[in-house]
């Protein structure tokens, strides 16, 4: 059971870069992640995969959502993990705004000028998330 499940597109290149530093960033403080890129058999077919990180998601304590380049498939996480009770935390730029549906759905937005530069805000996300395992 991991303590976060990271949700970040697979679709952007910024993204799959991006997913695996924070990621790390977060294991190296001692938060476990699901990060599907990494975690979720890629390799399955669609229902697989979906069944696989609702699971891991069901299975997390927190959901951690990147909103930078944000799918379809990540408001559905979003919302499954609402649905179940997950506390959600968003992490975004100034550029990127809470989407309208997921407004009432998160715990704490984590709003920063550079998304890239991880030492500026992890402190203040593992303190984020760690008050909400507790």
């Amino acid at each position: 059971m991991a303590d976060v499940f990271i949700t970040s597109t697979l679709k952007s290149k910024w993204n799959l870069d991006f997913a695996p530093r924070l990621c790390a960033a977060l294991e190296m403080r001692g938060i476990s992640c699901h990060l599907p890129q990494r975690d979720t058999n890629q390799a399955g077919d669609a229902e697989s995969k979906c069944r696989e990180n609702l699971t891991a998601l069901a299975n997390a304590q927190i959901l951690l959502g990147v909103l930078l380049n944000a799918t379809i498939n990540s408001g559905l996480e979003f919302g499954y993990a609402h649905g179940i009770g997950k506390p959600l935390v968003f992490l975004t730029d100034e550029n990127h705004p809470v989407p309208v549906m997921a407004e009432t759905m998160y715990s704490q937005v984590i709003k920063v000028k550079n998304m890239d530069d991880i030492s500026i805000y992890i402190d203040n996300l593992c303190n984020c998330l760690k008050q909400l395992m507790s």
